[in-house]
């Protein structure tokens, strides 16, 4: 990593592989962005799809950018922080975005506020397709994210930046998790220190993303609990095997076989579109 005495206030690392339906959007959403002083890192894993020429398209407004094999994305995000020369450091998936172009300054007010105990902020997430369709809304208060993250849930959105230090203390993402290493970070992190939930930001998260591919929900379930073995937290509350649950494709289908059902019968209101808002 950088030195501690950069001036810089955000480093974003961004890792990609064949994405190239979606970076350009990236870079330039984030380029756009306004306010404090930041930088942009681009870690891609050799990609051949194009990708490659339009990273090369922003070179000159980028602090960093590589191309060549890697071991997946914890490896990439490691990778990046070693360049990384910002007091917060925050992962951007190649799909995600900042819903307005003031979200770093507003993340700068919150960051100048926070008292020392607080090492991770964290904002509002709306989950989008590629067709523009919203899917989920996720964020709350730290007071209640903390506790179930310590049940087995991911209760902090992507997004999330890390003051610096974090990494000093915990060293990089444990590139053993192929899915879950923002979770184990955030784990550990949150054994010692505070997160601070900005609500007045918006980040969309694409669903494009291992993470929310439905072949990949009990890997998922199968890593967090790995991740809470390997932090000293013993037992499973019943709520994780809940979760775990519903995560099966089995319980999927079914799902989505008696909303269709219930829809038709009028028992159950159609889906509708939930509007993007920065609050």
């Amino acid at each position: 990593m950088g030195s501690d005495a950069a001036p810089l206030q955000f480093s974003i690392v961004i890792p990609v592989l064949n994405r190239a339906d979606v970076i350009d959007r990236c870079l330039q959403n984030l380029l756009d962005q306004r306010g404090p002083s930041f930088e942009v890192i681009v870690i891609d894993g050799g990609s051949t799809d194009g990708t490659v020429d339009a990273i090369r398209r922003y070179a000159d407004s980028l602090a960093h950018w590589e191309s060549e094999p890697d071991e997946g994305i914890y490896h990439a995000w490691n990778k990046g922080l070693k360049h990384a020369k910002g007091r917060w450091i925050g992962f951007l998936g190649a799909d995600d975005r900042f819903a307005a172009n003031d979200v770093l300054a507003k993340m700068a007010d919150v960051v100048a506020a926070v008292p020392s105990a607080v090492s991770i902020i964290y904002p509002h997430a709306i989950y989008m397709d590629a067709k523009g369709t919203t899917h989920l809304e996720s964020g709350s208060d730290w007071k209640e994210a903390r506790p179930q993250l310590f049940q087995g849930m991911m209760t902090v959105p992507p997004g999330v930046f890390y003051r610096r230090d974090v990494f000093e203390r915990n060293g990089g993402f444990d590139p053993a998790f192929r899915i879950c290493g923002d979770f184990d970070m955030v784990l550990r992190e949150a054994r010692t220190h505070d997160a601070e939930y900005i609500g007045s930001v918006t980040m969309i998260v694409g669903t494009g993303g291992v993470s929310w591919k439905t072949e990949n929900k009990l890997k998922i379930m199968a890593e967090t609990r790995a991740s809470l073995r390997k932090n000293g937290i013993t037992g499973v509350p019943w709520q994780w095997y809940a979760a775990y649950l519903q995560m099966t494709p089995a319980y999927v289908r079914t799902r989505r076989t008696a909303g269709r059902l219930l829809r038709r019968l009028g028992l159950l209101a159609p889906k509708r579109e939930m509007r993007i808002h920065s609050r």
